[in-house]
């Protein structure tokens, strides 16, 4: 059989010297890959902000926090019933992506929608080597790295599991050795500081770094010279680890802070999971030891070291002591609450250090309908940086909840992603390679 062609092209892809060529970086066991100069991947931070934008332009009206209860169509009038308000129109456009479904159902359709999971690794800022999205690593205008996803047929099960981000650790540094030592994870270096008390209207100064620090303490202003500012609003419990264990939370309105629900003993909401420590509550250094010793108790209680009798009787100086130390946490949370102008900071003030965000952008971002902290992620990134929202969450809280009327407890906090400390991508790649290991093991 012979056919003709005015051209004809043998393989499309990068092969060898041609993808090296485009991508120095690529371990040299990759022997090619597809291409075409019309693939490519949008931002989806400033593909957000241009549709918020423009849909304002256009003049239309966005209602956020609105549950969609159903839609109803009689005589071409599409009307929406949104709880207490309701909504009329002649045309409707459902774009409700999962909710589709349930959506379409009340006008006779069917629209076959599915959740599927995709996790992700997000990385520090490293130097520019990809000029084109693959398939597992993106790099993004900001320098970060996206790696993954891994397209998970799990329902609505968004939680995140070792072994599918180890699978994409692995993948990824196979593909790109030189990432081994990229840090999910930043490091932070220490410096010493001149100490002023009661200060206020703290201004930093500087081009390409910060080059001195000007306040005011004791009614006058200072100015100071410095290569390093660390900025300490007050010690808030650290939850990243209790929500990521689906622990139960709730928000101190005395400490301006979240902390976990827990028992006399310790024990969070979750069985068998104990919090003690500053992690349970700012109690202060020595009632916090107290806490730990009394969650020590439990434990050995439930192991069966300790019957009730002697667990109570351990425990009743124990808790005589820590009764002393909580008697003034109510002055002392009193006396030195955290003040307003940090609470909630000027326009120019940035709040995310990691992804240099200013109260400004947050301020803007609930003008154009972004509900609260979790949202703002996609928003702007905010709380995706190295800290993963530890140093910023309670002021982002805090501005989302004056800005738009509401208790903090009702704005939320920002979902919570392992890892929780600083590794590379090595050593979370290592990690598959000896779950890989055991299981050969196991299987001879």
């Amino acid at each position: 059989m012979s056919n003709s062609f005015d051209t004809i092209i043998v393989g499309g892809g990068l092969v060898g010297a041609a993808l090296r060529a485009r991508i120095p970086q690529v371990f040299e066991a990759v022997l090619g890959a597809s291409y075409s100069r019309h693939d490519g991947h949008l931002n989806p931070l400033l593909l957000l902000h241009a549709l918020h934008k423009r849909m304002q332009d256009l003049g239309c009206h966005y209602f956020s926090d609105r549950h969609v209860a159903s839609v109803d169509h009689q005589q071409g009038i599409f009307d929406i019933d949104a709880g207490d308000e309701r909504y009329r129109a002649g045309q409707a456009v459902l774009c409700a992506g999962l909710d589709n479904q349930r959506l379409a159902r009340d006008l006779g359709m069917r629209i076959p929608v599915a959740p599927l999971r995709g996790q992700l690794l997000i990385t520090e800022r490293v130097a520019n080597f990809l000029p084109c999205a693959t398939l597992q690593v993106r790099q993004t205008m900001e320098g970060t790295l996206q790696i993954g996803d891994s397209h998970e047929d799990v329902g609505f099960d968004d939680s995140t599991t070792l072994d599918v981000i180890t699978r994409l650790a692995a993948r990824a540094v196979r593909i790109f050795p030189h990432l081994s030592g990229v840090r999910l994870m930043a490091s932070i270096r220490h410096a010493r500081l001149a100490c002023y008390k009661a200060v206020s209207e703290l201004r930093a100064a500087g081009g390409e770094r910060l080059q001195s620090i000007s306040f005011t303490a004791g009614g006058k202003r200072h100015e100071i010279e410095a290569g390093l500012l660390l900025l300490h609003q007050g010690v808030i419990p650290n939850l990243n680890i209790d929500q990521a264990a689906a622990c139960a939370i709730d928000w101190n309105e005395a400490q301006l802070c979240w902390q976990p629900q827990t028992d006399g003993w310790g024990e969070s909401s979750q069985p068998g999971i104990f919090v003690a420590g500053d992690g349970a509550g700012i109690v202060g250094a020595r009632a916090a030891s107290l806490n730990g010793q009394l969650a020590g108790l439990q434990v050995a209680h439930r192991l069966g070291l300790l019957d009730t009798v002697a667990r109570d009787r351990l425990a009743k100086p124990l808790r005589n002591a820590a009764d002393r130390h909580f008697a003034i946490r109510p002055f002392l949370d009193a006396a030195y609450r955290v003040a307003d102008a940090f609470l909630a900071p000027a326009d120019d003030t940035v709040v995310c250090r990691c992804e240099e965000i200013e109260a400004r952008d947050i301020r803007a971002m609930v003008k154009l309908g972004c509900t609260g902290p979790n949202q703002a992620k996609v928003f702007s990134r905010c709380g995706m940086g190295p800290c993963q929202g530890r140093f910023c969450a309670g002021t982002v809280e805090q501005i989302f909840a004056r800005e738009r009327g509401l208790a903090v407890g009702d704005i939320g906090r920002f979902n919570a992603r392992p890892p929780f400390t600083s590794i590379t991508l090595g050593q979370l790649a290592e990690t598959r390679e000896l779950e890989e290991e055991q299981h050969d093991r196991e299987t001879v």
